[in-house]
């Protein structure tokens, strides 16, 4: 070749070259134009329900052949990782994929894919999946042998993320395609799991304030149930009263029958008095502005005089206490946070173990002490034992047992606020334990 065949050849390749570069900016342009409408897709998805595991299955589907041959979506639900959706090229595989991820559920300290993401909070690329590079991650040779058989060529998991958390992961595999990820496609898939994340994020928070709501107005109705029953008898005592003396039968107002009516009727303000109790400390404990009054208290004097306080319920009720009392045992706390205490425990033994006998013991353990109310009652589920010390948890019925479901969250609140713990041992018709442990002096 001569001068001339170089100079057209150059000029030729310029013009190749020129041609080349307008190809990869049409590709490119076309990519974000179809990036750009699978993200207005895909946000049309992710608004369209508050059930997110329903719209995490959509968005897999959607996902699906678009970015992947099987995508896979996982969730943290009560401290474990969960699968909520899969979807692959071919609807028959599916099934195949929930079965193993049912034989090899992962690994929440797993070196690798969506247990590692999770956990990091970091993506993760597999641009070129091989049998070396997975061996060692893989201690199961039949669980080896099923990843050879589906052809796994690239992977790559991106973060579930919503407010600085990690709610879950969406894993993208290529297979059957036989195509590779790259860095660019993690960077638009991290897009599309924040958004995924804020959808998850926002369902929950949906149904947490539809369940508080829920557990407001029957909060609501139980309290008002109980605030009416003892208003009802008392006001059936004072219109007896006042008939009587509408009547001009004053001579009728007999000590022996005042005596009884009027024990009623304070018994009825007493209760009146507990229950708008319940209800303040409810209100200073959510609002953090609850208070001790700190003052050396002889335990087993102060058991002694409730126990007697409580004595026309404990006869009503057929329960006969034990006491077990260690007199040496004086401690500095709230006189009025632990009488209430030990009044709800054993206010609840009465209400679920009538015609039983309850035991009060009381010991000391080096530099604290332990409370214990005995019952020999219906007894509580261990599936309930953690719950029933929450805000209106419980654990039966509130239509065969009357109350606010606040007496043990009441109880947790005011040992904790002294320092201590409580803790429950039961199983159903084997009664309950319930054991508080103090330190001698609560914290200031």
């Amino acid at each position: 070749f001569g001068a001339d065949d170089a100079r057209v050849a150059e000029e030729l390749a310029h013009r190749v070259a020129l041609a080349v570069d307008n190809a990869r900016l049409y590709r490119r342009l076309e990519q974000r134009e179809g990036a750009a409408a699978f993200f207005a897709e895909a946000s049309v998805v992710l608004a369209s329900s508050l059930d997110y595991a329903a719209t995490l299955q959509t968005l897999a589907n959607l996902v699906v052949p678009r970015f992947a041959d099987w995508c896979t979506v996982d969730v943290i639900e009560e401290g474990r990782i969960k699968n909520v959706a899969v979807a692959h090229v071919d609807p028959k595989k599916v099934a195949y994929a929930h079965e193993l991820q049912r034989r090899w559920p992962p690994d929440p300290n797993g070196p690798s894919g969506a247990a590692k993401v999770i956990r990091t909070g970091q993506p993760e690329l597999l641009a070129a999946i091989t049998l070396d590079a997975v061996r060692p991650l893989i201690f199961d040779p039949d669980q080896l042998r099923v990843l050879e058989e589906l052809g796994l060529r690239s992977a790559m998991t991106v973060p579930l993320s919503a407010r600085g958390r990690t709610l879950g992961g969406l894993t993208l595999i290529w297979a059957e395609s036989g195509r590779n990820y790259t860095p660019d496609d993690v960077t638009l898939m991290e897009e599309l799991g924040r958004r995924a994340g804020i959808a998850v994020d926002n369902a929950r928070l949906y149904n947490e304030a539809q369940a508080a709501v829920t557990l407001r107005d029957e909060f609501l109705s139980i309290a008002s149930h109980e605030l009416r029953t003892p208003l009802t008898s008392l006001q059936l005592q004072v219109s007896n009263l006042l008939r009587i003396l509408g009547r001009k039968k004053a001579e009728h107002l007999t000590t022996d029958y005042l005596v009884p009516k009027l024990g009623e009727v304070d018994r009825q303000i007493d209760r009146l008095a507990l229950l708008i109790g319940s209800l303040l400390d409810v209100s200073r404990a959510s609002s953090g502005r609850l208070q001790l009054d700190l003052d050396d208290v002889p335990l087993s004097e102060l058991v002694r005089q409730l126990v007697a306080r409580l004595d026309a319920d404990l006869k009503s009720a057929g329960c006969e206490v034990t006491l077990a009392l260690d007199d040496a045992i004086v401690g500095r706390w709230d006189r009025l946070r632990l009488d209430q205490i030990i009044t709800n425990l054993l206010s609840n033994a009465i209400k679920y173990g009538p015609g039983a006998v309850i035991d009060i013991e009381t010991r000391r353990a080096g530099e604290r002490v332990e409370i214990v109310v005995r019952d020999r009652g219906i007894g509580i589920a261990a599936a309930d034992h953690a719950r029933i010390f929450d805000r209106f948890a419980r654990a039966v019925p509130a239509d065969n047992f009357g109350g606010l479901g606040l007496g043990l969250w009441i109880v947790r609140v005011f040992v904790e606020a002294m320092g201590g713990a409580v803790a429950v041992a039961s199983a159903p018709k084997k009664g309950a334990v319930f054991t508080v442990t103090l330190p001698l002096a609560a914290p200031g």
